[in-house]
């Protein structure tokens, strides 16, 4: 325990102030007296993605699975009008950590931006505090190197799996929970804990496992809500409840097709936006309802709060307390009521379209676009009455008022090239936008039609349909001219279907709009495919300026050692991009064929085996293993690889290698 905790468990004793007070602290541990457990409250803070709050019981829906979070409602205070701060969930949980919003953090994006080492964050608040800190979460965006990770003394972010034949990772809240419960295992019991978990079962593709599938049958996204419930159950039974404080909510919800959108990031109704907020454990009263609107900005001020520690640096949040006047009667005038902030600029990243800004009150949610909307929540709870589209008396006056609480967005280009990175990649031959481009400005309700068919091409790729998904995405193409992703989704179809000569213009197009390591990755790979090395190690290169971490990044600059004859300084960035890649399947099958290039055996099969071990289920993996295990000579061993293949051992190009292979001549 450290001296702060020491110091705090034993402050009943001895006035901190009294010079006695060291010379007990001191006396005790020479003379190996038993410590007392510190007195102080532990924090369990869950967050649940993509959970919108009425798809929990508590919140009033019937349908739900949810005994869980109904129970901690009843146990504790539920927040009726929790906001999030964002449709995304790297940003949204920025603001969750920080009590900062988007604007103030300037994280705005999922994969492009970071939290900067300057913002203080509740584990480092908790951490000065004496608490020990972990975190377990679930999605690869959350990962330590997006700067979620500082003041945590223990950050789990392992990646998961792929679901099916899809290529997202997810890691399963079963998973995480077990490996939530090791760490609350392995800690020291004398000390507070701060615990962040983190679930991601609820966020797209929705895939529950039996027996919750079946009993949502045909609703996949109620299934896995219900998953995470049982998981939770499981966390919340290992836990002291008279001593831990806990908070459940989302960083953000889902659209579910309402207003247009399949899934979020691309609108800020109260579909994405509302989320669940639950307070249990001491200090929190029980069976109450918080009727005000709780912006996400609120909850680490009031976690503090209610721990009884210092306020952190720098938030724009304010600690709800038992006490505080605006819980049971909130303001009924929008224009001065307390408000909740949200933004995505996810339309201007993805697809060149305008960003959107939205306050959100008791009684009204204003968003401000190129043709601003406001709507009464009371009377319309689904946000379908325009009241401006329908110039209903007032509404203009009272939009204005809204939208002039707004803060500006002049920081929209956070997390932009720095004057450095830009000289550097300008150095390497790349000439790129001086700001992330807005090159239509559209109104994003007015772009949403056309991410039908953007969204059906991702699933098509994600089941290994990549003709499919290109015709798909070819179709789209007018409808989407700026848009970034669509440019990038091609280029990995194109990739994926052996043709770099088309990928190589839509990985150009795509960094144009929005440059980011993984895409000058791409494009390395696919001028490595076209003969032009030395292009494709600029590419490389290039990609290494904008982030270091990425791991295709990595085994990029790794085939370039491996190519100059140092396999030393290759297996350096091999490590670099296992480590990025948080033991990921893929990554290690890219590694073993940079290692095979280079005629390096025994380090190929090393990956090739690692691979398999990583994900038994991924067939390339136990293709190449195959592979390398017919070449050195051992067909038994071969086997069952080959087998765990299926059908990739049909493909010409390898059906011919195992044939030859198996025939005794070497490949």
């Amino acid at each position: 325990m450290s001296e702060v905790g020491l110091v705090r468990g034993r402050r009943s004793l001895v006035h901190p102030g009294s010079g006695s007070w060291l010379l007990l602290v001191w006396a005790l541990l020479a003379c190996g007296a038993p410590q007392p457990l510190d007195d102080r409250t532990s924090l369990l803070l869950v967050t649940i993605d993509t959970l919108r709050a009425d798809h929990v019981g508590a919140y009033g829906a019937e349908f739900a699975a949810t005994p869980t979070l109904d129970q901690l409602a009843a146990e504790g205070t539920r927040f009726d009008a929790a906001i999030a701060a964002t449709p995304l969930t790297l940003p949204s949980h920025a603001t969750l950590l920080t009590g900062q919003r988007p604007t103030t953090h300037g994280v705005r994006h999922n994969g492009i931006h970071q939290l900067g080492d300057g913002v203080e964050t509740l584990a480092e608040r908790l951490t000065e505090e004496g608490f020990a800190t972990g975190a377990v979460v679930a999605a690869a965006v959350l990962e330590a190197r997006y700067g979620l990770a500082q003041g945590f003394g223990h950050y789990d972010d392992a990646r998961g799996r792929a679901a099916g034949a899809g290529t997202f990772l997810e890691r399963p809240a079963d998973e995480v929970t077990d490996a939530a419960l090791e760490w609350l295992a392995e800690r020291e019991t004398r000390q507070p804990f701060f615990l962040w978990v983190h679930y991601y079962d609820p966020h797209a593709d929705y895939r529950p496992p039996e027996p919750h599938a079946s009993a949502h049958a045909g609703r996949p996204y109620d299934g896995e809500i219900a998953f995470v419930d049982a998981q939770l159950a499981r966390l919340l039974a290992a836990i002291d409840r008279e001593r831990t404080l806990l908070a459940v909510t989302a960083d953000h919800g889902e659209s579910l097709g309402e207003h247009g959108e399949p899934t979020h990031s691309h609108t800020l109704y109260d579909a994405t936006q509302r989320v669940p907020l639950l307070l249990a454990g001491p200090g929190v009263p029980a069976a109450r309802v918080v009727r005000d609107v709780a912006p996400a900005a609120d909850v680490a001020p009031t976690l503090l709060a209610l721990l009884g520690a210092g306020p952190l640096a720098g938030a724009d949040g304010s600690a709800w307390t038992p006490g505080s006047p605006s819980a049971e009667t909130p303001e009924t005038d929008p224009a001065g009521a307390r408000g909740a902030y949200a933004e995505t600029l996810a339309t201007r990243y993805e697809h060149g379209w305008a960003p959107l800004q939205a306050l959100r009150t008791a009684t009204h949610h204003y968003v401000r676009a190129p043709r601003a909307e406001l709507y009464d929540v009371g009377a319309d709870p689904g946000q379908v009455h325009d009241l401006l589209a329908a110039d209903a008396p007032g509404a203009r006056d009272l939009a204005a008022r809204l939208d002039a609480r707004l803060p500006s967005l002049d920081a929209a280009g956070a997390g932009a090239l720095d004057a450095e990175t830009r000289a550097e990649l300008q150095a390497l031959g790349y000439a790129l936008p001086e700001t992330t481009p807005e090159a239509t400005g559209i109104d994003p309700k007015d772009g949403l039609p056309a991410l039908a068919a953007y969204h059906a091409a991702v699933d098509l790729y994600a089941e290994g349909h990549f003709a499919q998904a290109v015709s798909r995405l070819e179709a789209a193409r007018a409808a989407l001219p700026a848009s970034a992703s669509l440019h990038s989704l091609l280029a990995h179809a194109h990739m994926r279907m052996g043709r770099p000569d088309r990928a190589l213009p839509e990985v150009d197009r795509a960094l144009a709009l929005q440059p980011s390591a993984g895409l000058f990755a791409v494009r390395g790979d696919a001028l490595r495919q076209l003969r032009r090395p030395d292009e494709a190690a600029a590419a490389y290169r290039a990609g290494a300026a904008l982030d270091a971490a990425e791991p295709l990044v990595q085994v990029g600059l790794m085939w370039v050692e491996a190519r100059g004859g140092d396999l030393a300084r290759a297996g350096a960035h091999a490590e670099r991009a296992m480590a990025g890649a948080r033991g990921d399947a893929g990554t290690w099958v890219r590694i073993g064929l940079v290692w095979e290039a280079a005629r390096s055996y025994e380090r190929a099969m090393e990956a090739f085996t690692r691979a398999t071990e990583t994900d038994p289920s991924h067939r390339p993996a136990q293709l190449l293993l195959g592979l390398a295990l017919l070449r050195e000579g051992e067909p038994q061993a071969a086997a069952p690889h080959l087998d765990r293949a299926g059908d990739l051992v049909n493909l010409p190009r390898y059906a011919e290698r195992i044939a030859r292979l198996r025939g005794g001549r070497s490949s």
